[in-house]
């Protein structure tokens, strides 16, 4: 089964109880030393489709998530499951 024939899973709250969620984590993220991260973060808001695809035949789940905040290393993804760091998207 393709990305594009599974169901796309989301979170299961609403787009304001969200961004509150991820207000909140911002603030407590600022209060880290910059000097920790290896590059600097941007804020914003949005939606992505995010496919993992961990299996051998290459079928893959598909999530609905909200973009955090990126990086040259990476984007930070609200998503309905737990995604490892370095999972390839």
């Amino acid at each position: 089964m393709s990305a594009s024939d599974r169901p796309v899973q989301d979170i299961r709250i609403s787009d304001e109880d969200v961004n509150r969620m991820l207000d909140r984590l911002d603030d407590a993220e600022i209060r880290v030393r910059k000097s920790e991260r290896r590059s600097v973060r941007r804020y914003l808001r949005g939606t992505a489709i995010v496919a993992t695809v961990l299996r051998p035949d290459a079928s893959a789940d598909v999530y609905r998530g909200r973009i955090r905040n990126i990086s040259d290393h990476g984007v930070a993804i609200l998503s309905p499951v737990a995604l490892a760091p370095d999972t390839q998207l």
